[in-house]
């Protein structure tokens, strides 16, 4: 390990899966753990268990994937790395789609804006339990005088 390794919280790995193995050898259990099945790019975060903010991030993305593809990946996994992990297969629009778009997209939605604005609001505080979440984004709505519903 380098001084910059020790120094720096994020590793962009642009590479093929298997060189990750020797790179970044505990990254690479994760990422060929079966359970996550086919991917071209993958995020992974450490944090303190103390106060929940992320200590280091690393990412994975596939460089035999056109450059497009590269692109929204790296975008993606980036947007993941500040703590917003998962993705949904409910709104084709964010960029945390699952079956994603492989390119096309390179800009937020509104909704992704949304929640990664409430993600750093002052009021939302690291290790909320789901209720309290809840309760901070309604607050954020009303404060913009946008509906919940």
């Amino acid at each position: 390990m380098s001084a910059n390794d020790t120094e720096s919280n994020a590793f962009l790995y642009l590479c093929k899966r298997s060189s990750v193995e020797q790179l970044a050898p505990q990254f690479y259990e994760l990422m060929d753990d079966d359970l996550l099945g086919e991917y071209s790019g993958l995020t992974s975060v450490d944090y303190k268990l103390s106060n929940h903010v992320i200590t280091r991030a690393l990412i994975f993305i596939d460089e035999e994937l056109s450059i497009d593809e590269q692109k929204y990946s790296i975008f993606e996994e980036l947007t993941q790395s500040i703590g917003l992990l998962n993705d949904s297969d409910t709104y084709p629009s964010s960029v945390f789609y699952e079956n994603g778009p492989g390119g096309e997209k390179k800009r937020y939605s509104e909704m992704d804006k949304d929640l990664i604005r409430f993600l750093y609001s002052e009021k939302m505080l690291p290790g909320y339990r789901e209720k309290s979440v809840e309760l901070v984004i309604r607050g954020l709505f009303k404060e913009r005088g946008t509906d919940t519903r």
